[in-house]
C-alpha cells in the first residue's frame, strides 16, 4: 500500500507539472499529500485510492415541516414518534384478571356458537336470586366446624369420660392415656390429670357433634342413594361439566330437591374451602324447621315453573357471530332487492304486453 501511494503521488506531480499546473517535483509536500488523498489527478483520471464522499442533503426537521404546512405527526400506535404527555399504560399494561377474562370470554362465545344438549341447558337455569339470599343465609349458619373448634370439642369429651371412669374408681390415668392419645414420653405427664378447665366448658349437649353442610361428589352421591340427602345445592361452573352433569338426574330420580346456584366459589365458603362442586343439607336443628321447609316449597316450585316451559326441550347454542349475522343480513338484502327487480320487470312486461293488446285492437 505504501509503494502505490508514492506512485500516485509522483504520477499526480508529473501530470501536474507536464500540464503547467505549477506543482513540480520540489513543490510543496502537503500539496501532493492533499491531491493523492482526493485520488484525482489534473487529467481527470481516478486514483486506486480514490475516497469519494457524498454530503447529505439537508431535510426539514419535523417541527419546521409542520410549521411550513408540512404532514402533519403521526402519532398512532407503533409509530417511532410518540406525543411526550402521552402516558404508555393503555398500551402496554394488561389487567390482573386479563388472561381469566379471556377464558371465560372464549367459553362464553363457545357456548353461543356451538349446539349444547339439554343436560348443558339445565345448568343455566338458575335459582333465582332472592330465594338464593335466603338459602345462603340459611346455610351459613350449617357451616362445618373449624379445626381448632372440632380439637378442642374432642379434648373436652375425652377429659369428661377420663372424669367419669375415676369417679367410678378406675384407673382415670390409663383411660386418659388411651382416649386423648398413644402413651409417649410427649404426653404421659399430661394424661396424669384431667383438665379442670376442659371439664367446667364440657356440656354433653353442646358439645355434641354439630349439624353442618355435607360436601364431595362420592359422598353427595351416596347420601342421595342412602336417602339422607334433604337439599342438594349446586354449582353452575363446574369445569369439566361431565363431572356434575349427572347429579340432577340422580336428585330427580330419588325425588330430592336439588337447586342451582351461580359460583362454586360462593359455595365454597360455606364449607371453609376455595371452591365445591355441591353441599347437601342432611340434618336440620328444630329451631329451622320451618324455614328450611319453606325454602324447599319455593325451590321446587320454581323448578317445576322451569320445567313446564317449552324452551325447556330446545337446545342451547347455535347462534352467529358478528360477521356471519353481517353477511346473512347482506345476502337476505340482496335477494330481496333481486325479487323486486323482477317483480318491476313483471309488471313492466305486463304494461307492455296491455299496451300492445289495446294498440292492436
Amino acid at each position: 500500500m505504501a509503494h502505490a501511494g508514492t506512485a500516485s503521488v509522483s504520477s499526480s506531480s508529473n501530470a501536474g507539472a507536464s500540464n503547467g499546473t505549477g506543482f513540480s517535483s520540489s513543490s510543496n509536500t502537503a500539496a501532493r499529500s492533499s491531491s493523492s488523498a482526493v485520488g484525482s489527478s489534473s487529467t481527470g483520471t481516478a486514483s486506486p485510492m480514490a475516497i469519494t464522499t457524498t454530503i447529505p442533503a439537508t431535510t426539514t426537521p419535523v417541527s419546521t415541516a409542520r410549521i411550513n404546512g408540512g404532514e402533519a405527526r403521526n402519532a398512532g400506535l407503533g409509530i417511532p414518534i410518540q406525543p411526550s404527555a402521552m402516558g404508555l399504560d393503555r398500551i402496554y399494561r394488561l389487567h390482573m384478571n386479563f388472561g381469566i377474562n379471556r377464558v371465560l370470554r372464549q367459553r362464553h362465545l363457545l357456548n353461543n356458537r356451538h349446539r349444547n344438549p339439554l343436560k348443558l341447558r339445565q345448568l343455566t337455569k338458575l335459582l333465582n336470586k332472592n330465594i338464593t339470599r335466603l338459602l345462603f343465609k340459611l346455610a351459613n349458619k350449617y357451616r362445618p366446624e373449624t379445626r381448632a373448634d372440632n380439637k378442642r370439642r374432642r379434648r373436652a369429651k375425652k377429659a369428661a369420660k377420663a372424669a367419669e371412669v375415676a369417679a367410678a374408681g378406675g384407673n382415670a390415668t390409663d383411660k386418659m392415656v388411651s382416649v386423648v392419645g398413644k402413651k409417649t414420653k410427649k404426653n404421659k405427664d399430661e394424661a396424669k390429670t384431667v383438665d379442670p378447665m376442659a371439664l367446667a366448658a364440657y356440656d354433653e349437649a353442646a358439645n355434641k357433634k354439630p349439624c353442618f353442610l355435607k360436601y364431595g361428589m362420592n359422598h353427595i352421591a351416596e347420601l342421595i342413594e342412602k336417602q339422607r340427602a334433604r337439599l342438594v345445592v349446586i354449582s353452575d361452573d363446574t369445569e369439566p361439566p361431565e363431572a356434575l352433569i349427572w347429579l340432577p338426574a340422580l336428585c330427580r330420580k330419588n325425588k330430592v330437591p336439588y337447586a342451582i346456584v351461580k359460583g362454586s366459589a360462593r359455595l365454597g365458603t360455606l364449607v371453609n374451602k376455595r371452591s365445591t362442586t355441591a353441599v347437601v343439607f342432611t340434618e336440620i336443628r328444630e329451631e329451622d324447621q320451618l324455614e328450611f321447609s319453606q325454602l324447599v316449597d319455593a325451590i321446587s316450585a320454581y323448578y317445576v315453573k322451569i320445567t313446564r316451559q317449552p324452551s325447556r326441550s330446545a337446545w342451547m347454542g347455535g347462534l352467529l357471530g358478528f360477521k356471519a349475522r353481517v353477511k346473512v343480513a347482506l345476502r337476505a338484502t340482496v335477494t330481496a332487492n333481486r325479487l323486486q327487480q323482477q317483480q318491476q320487470q313483471e309488471q313492466q312486461q305486463q304494461q307492455q304486453e296491455e299496451q300492445q293488446q289495446q294498440q292492436g285492437q
